[in-house]
């Protein structure tokens, strides 16, 4: 049964593996560092290049739905650059 898979080993250890993420994760900041290697021109090309005509996927989205609304390359753009 998969709620035996994801038992702690031990509870004690569960803690010190808790506590010592919440102190990693305190003191992150994220990596300013990163280059801006993705641009709105880029997710624009991408999406000019999707194919049209296909069927919607499991959103429902088309490829029409993106290229045809032009506030769509920006909220991409936003959605990957967040991830990054």
């Amino acid at each position: 049964m998969l709620t035996d898979l994801l038992r702690f080993n031990s509870q004690a250890k569960h803690q010190q593996n808790q506590s010592s993420f919440n102190e990693r994760f305190m003191d992150y900041v994220g990596n300013n560092a990163l280059p801006d290697f993705i641009d709105v021109g880029i997710v624009q090309r991408c999406v000019e290049d999707l194919k049209k005509g296909k069927a919607a996927g499991l959103d429902g989205l088309t490829a029409e739905h993106v290229f045809f609304h032009i506030h769509c390359y920006m909220y991409i753009y936003q959605v990957f650059y967040s991830i990054i």
